[in-house]
C-alpha cells in the first residue's frame, strides 16, 4: 500500500539572491552562524555566490556543508530549504553580519 508524502506545513523553500560580489570571509561565517543557530532546521542550502575571487558553489545538508567551491558560472542565488525557518530570519542574519562586516 502507497500513500502519498505529506509535507509538514513548516516546510519553507526560499532564495536569497546577490547582486554584488561578497567577501568569501564573511560568506563562510555566515553560514557556520546559521548551521550553528538552526543547523537542524537547515533540509537543504544550495546555490552560487559571487565572492572576489569569482564563483563559489554552496551546497549543505543540516549540519554539514561542503567547503567553498569554485564554479564557472551560476545563477547567484542561495536556495534554502528549510523546517520552521523563514526568509526573513536568513535575511535579517545577512544583513546584520554584512553591517558588523
Amino acid at each position: 500500500v502507497f500513500s502519498a508524502a505529506a509535507h509538514d506545513s513548516a516546510i519553507r523553500s526560499f532564495s536569497m539572491r546577490f547582486e554584488q560580489p561578497v567577501r568569501k570571509a564573511l560568506l563562510q561565517h555566515f553560514l557556520a552562524t546559521l548551521v550553528e543557530l538552526r543547523g537542524k532546521d537547515l533540509l537543504r542550502v544550495k546555490g552560487v555566490v559571487p565572492v572576489e575571487e569569482g564563483l563559489v558553489l554552496v551546497q549543505g545538508v543540516r549540519h554539514v556543508f561542503d567547503r567553498l567551491r569554485p564554479v564557472a558560472k551560476g545563477e547567484a542565488a542561495l536556495v534554502f530549504i528549510t523546517n520552521g525557518v523563514e526568509q526573513r530570519e536568513v535575511e535579517a542574519l545577512w544583513h546584520a553580519m554584512k553591517g558588523l562586516s
